[in-house]
């Protein structure tokens, strides 16, 4: 049976790699299959394989459908429905997902529109908006747009994570005199419970940690400070702080023995009635509302499929196999989201419990000893091999491995399961019957993070920053590497397993592919910029893109992972153009994950402030020009012509030029139209360059007819927002750039863009969306 589900499983996972969905009329290829299958029983996998595919793509074809009409898109609608998960509430706005319930163009509010999403994600930015509650029902003005994200080479996908969620138009709430709440929760409501429990958490600890006991309690992180989540991830602990299946195995275990006591009692009076019927209940019970609480993420999903099964399995007196029952968690999983592929957790989830199966299931017979020194033995032994076995999937989803990982969990593990968790999860029980008690277990749930907190930081003290090396695993280093876990894996006494150990370390030190001699890469950031400058031995940022919100900025989430996915930790240079938020808005989140050698700055004072004297800055107005290998770069001369100008931050922006083999690219930031033609006049730019980052992002302001017609570049790129309020690139400057026959990119319509010169020739440009197609893509 496993191998039935195992490949039903693949074949659901796979169409989520599709570039596009085959035609709902090749479904009817089933039929011959499962008649082969009928007589051939060797065939039933490969019939197993595309029931798969063939479900994969009705789900497909149906989260297609729950998109927004194009039509609907930026007009004004008014909907109803009710608050479903809990809203995430900042400084600036409430986000929340509305489950729909009408909607109706403003101006024909008697017709509901058909084939609109089931679920929204909107923004309300109203200072004095009334603070929406899980469970409401609402009725807002709204304009929307369909579900879209950045795509960047090891970049996380969010329209898909949308899509997965259900959400099918994403916008904002505008003022109206129609807005109003038209129901509240209903008592069954487990997002009203949930908000319900968070609002007595924050009202009963004012700790630092209170963040992360919401994370334990009911799943939500939006409140986890960055440095926090930060230092959880350096030491390979960020597992334990959502509700992951450890929890909820846990908690199954105290629901079992709970239900069997109560069992016993019963016994007691009605014989006929086992005892343990009542622990199976139980174990159900705890680890259904546990899992409910937790709003059934993925790893809660996985361990509650599983605790099922097994008390279903007892209660009818059947005996299993671990096989079994992880398979048939593996299928409902995915049969229930089909795209779980592109969720983290799936992967380490999964990972962690079939490694753990393979290398204990069936290795150790029924008398084991439960002393201490047993107990702690385990405990190592299972940390070694979660940590071994994990190395690839860290290594290839996100190219980076804590080191300190395996000595955190050994404290960590315990210390949240039997000191945290279980105190935190009695005081919500309690709180209202006995509120000085409740207090009590909330201080010993604080006192037990306090206490991880501080162990979690001393490791990080005594670790060096080579305690999360940069791992990038591709070709035959990938191969090697599974070949020495695999190894690894394998039960003590097996002749050769020792290989496991230079296998790997030879992966980690094969050398990759020979880079070209010059590599640049304009990262989809949205409003903003970023570009990557690789040499073979030497790489540059200029600009780290915009700061979305106090936890998203384009540095750590898109530039870091990007570099991370090349192998890349150090950089020599980062330019950082001008000090406006959309170019310097992710300068912390490189700071914070990459060895930075120097930082150039057009403005050096702010750039100082930003960063604290962290690391060497300089005024890119005067630098010096420099050489890596065969590539020349210096910074054009702006320092006399901005004085005539403004003094708008934009015309201090750092003009970069960058020569190779006769190709010429030039980064002008943000100059406006007066400093364009000025360096023009002066004679400060060559003619007829090979690439043009479109000054301020196609903006009317700058790329005037005289720039342009004297850099006429063969290729240039708009770094912009899709759709975005600005209306970057603007009309005119494409016009412009077209007149001049030079070809177009932009990264709101292609993604990351990336040129490579191989012996002064320009390879073909590698645009991600196309060249990693989704079909969920635009």
């Amino acid at each position: 049976m496993p191998v039935y589900l195992l490949a039903l499983a693949g074949g659901i996972l796979t169409v989520g790699f599709l570039p596009y969905l085959p035609p709902i009329p090749w479904l009817l290829s089933l039929v011959p299959l499962l008649l082969i299958a009928l007589r051939i029983p060797r065939f039933r996998v490969v019939l197993a394989y595309a029931i798969g595919i063939g479900w994969g793509v009705v789900y497909g074809y149906g989260i297609l459908a729950n998109q927004l009409p194009q039509d609907l898109v930026g007009r004004d609608l008014m909907v109803s429905g009710r608050v479903v998960d809990l809203p995430v509430i900042d400084e600036r706005r409430q986000r929340f997902v509305l489950q729909v319930d009408a909607a109706y163009l403003l101006d024909d509010a008697h017709t509901a529109i058909a084939d609109f999403p089931e679920k929204l994600q909107l923004s309300w930015y109203a200072k004095d908006a009334v603070v929406v509650r899980s469970g409401e029902r609402w009725q807002w003005q709204v304009r929307l747009k369909r579900p879209r994200g950045f795509v960047n080479p090891g970049g996380f996908d969010y329209q898909v994570w949308l899509m997965r969620r259900g959400i099918g138009g994403v916008g904002y709430v505008r003022e109206s005199r129609l807005t109003q709440r038209i129901g509240m929760a209903e008592t069954w409501d487990i997002g009203a419970h949930r908000h319900a429990l968070r609002d007595w958490l924050l009202a009963g600890t004012d700790s630092p940690q209170s963040a992360v006991m919401l994370a334990l309690l009911i799943g939500d992180r939006s409140m986890m400070d960055a440095e926090q989540w930060r230092r959880m991830q350096l030491t390979g602990v960020n597992h334990l702080v959502a509700i992951s299946g450890l929890h909820v195995g846990f908690l199954a275990v105290a629901g079992f023995v709970l239900g069997s006591l109560i069992g016993r009692c019963i016994n007691l009076m009605y014989h006929p009635c086992p005892a343990l019927v009542p622990g199976y209940l139980g174990a159900m019970l705890f680890a259904l509302g546990y899992s409910a609480l937790a709003g059934f993420t993925l790893p809660t999903q996985r361990a509650l499929v599983m605790i099922l099964v097994v008390q279903l399995v007892y209660l009818w007196r059947r005996s299993y196999r671990v096989s079994h029952i992880f398979s048939l968690a593996l299928v409902s999983v995915v049969i229930s989201d089909p795209l779980a592929a592109y969720d983290m957790g799936f992967w380490l989830s999964f990972g962690a419990v079939a490694v753990l199966l393979f290398c204990f299931a069936g290795r150790y017979g029924a008398r084991q000893s439960f002393a201490p020194v047993h107990w702690l033995r385990g405990l190592v032994r299972s940390q070694w091999t979660i940590f071994i076995g994990l190395l690839l999937p860290l290594g290839v989803l996100l190219n980076q491995v804590s080191l300190l990982a395996p000595l955190a969990n050994l404290i960590a593990i315990p210390l949240v399961t039997i000191l945290v968790v279980p105190p935190l999860l009695l005081a919500a029980v309690i709180q209202s019957i006995f509120p000085l008690l409740s207090h009590w277990l909330l201080q010993l749930a604080d006192l037990g993070l306090r206490v991880l907190d501080a162990w979690l930081q001393s490791l990080l003290d005594l670790g060096s920053t080579q305690s999360n090396p940069v791992i990038s695993l591709q070709g035959w280093a990938l191969v090697i590497a599974l070949i020495g876990v695999l190894l690894l894996l394998l039960p003590r006494g097996i002749a050769g397993r020792w290989l496991g150990y230079p296998a790997l370390l030879t992966a980690l030190i094969l050398p990759g592919k020979i880079p070209p001699p010059l590599t640049l890469t304009i990262l989809d950031v949205g409003q903003g910029l970023a570009v990557v400058v690789e040499t073979p031995d030497h790489r540059l940022i200029y600009d780290t893109g915009p700061a979305y919100s106090d936890k998203f900025e384009a540095g750590g989430a898109i530039v870091v992972p990007y570099l991370r996915q090349r192998g890349i930790s150090q950089v020599n240079k980062l330019i950082v153009s001008h000090h406006d938020k959309d170019h310097s808005g992710g300068v912390q989140g490189i700071i914070k994950n990459l060895t930075i050698q120097e930082v150039v700055a057009g403005e050096p004072i702010k750039a100082k402030a930003l960063l604290n004297n962290q690391v060497p800055i300089h005024n890119c107005h005067g630098y010096e020009n420099w050489q890596w290998n065969q590539v020349h770069f210096s910074f054009v001369p702006t320092a006399e012509v901005f004085r005539g100008t403004s003094g708008n931050a934009n015309n201090h922006s750092c003009v970069l030029l960058i020569e190779y083999a006769g190709q010429r690219i030039l980064l002008p930031g943000d100059i406006e139209g007066r400093v364009e033609n000025r360096l023009v006049n002066h004679g400060h730019l060559p003619e007829a360059l090979t690439l043009v980052v479109a000054s301020h992002h196609g903006s009317r302001s700058s790329s005037t007819s005289t720039f342009v017609s004297h850099v006429r570049p063969a290729f240039v790129v708009y770094s912009a927002g899709y759709r975005s309020q600005h209306g970057h690139p603007h009309q005119e400057v494409v016009a412009r750039y077209a007149a001049r026959g030079s070809r177009a990119f932009n990264t709101a319509e292609g993604g990351a863009l990336v040129f490579s010169w191989r012996e002064g020739v320009l390879q073909p440009v590698r645009q991600q969306r196309l060249y990693q197609p989704r079909y969920w893509f635009d």
